[in-house]
């Protein structure tokens, strides 16, 4: 019995990073929120799964473009806290972390449907 390929697109950088970035906001929300302001590392390693997630859906362009949103939010709401950028070492380490999750994420994504499309005998 032959089974169909099936096929799972990646969404467009026009999808994917609109996702991405309103679930980095709502993680940002609900981070600062539980008090990630006291605890900056948390509200990191929050906003990198949501960022993991929303790469592995979308396009090497979107990935990278919600990791820098994401980035973003984090650095200017939990960091800054007022909606102003914060550039020091932490921040920038953050950025780094957050890009490479992105570039992993949609690698593994990417893998795992070329994976799931071919077909098997």
């Amino acid at each position: 019995m032959m089974r169909t390929a099936v096929s799972w697109p990646r969404l467009e950088v026009g999808f994917g990073f609109p996702l991405g970035f309103a679930a980095g906001s709502v993680t940002t929300m609900v981070a600062v929120a539980a008090g990630a302001t006291h605890v900056p590392a948390a509200a990191l390693v929050a906003l990198a799964a949501t960022v993991a997630c929303a790469s592995a859906v979308t396009t090497t362009a979107g990935a990278v473009a919600t990791g820098a949103a994401c980035w973003a939010l984090y650095d200017g709401f939990v960091l800054g806290r007022a909606g102003h950028l914060v550039l020091t070492e932490y921040s920038a380490q953050a950025a780094a972390l957050l890009v490479v999750v992105a570039l992993v994420a949609t690698a593994v994504g990417a893998a795992f449907r070329n994976h799931v499309a071919r077909p098997r005998s």
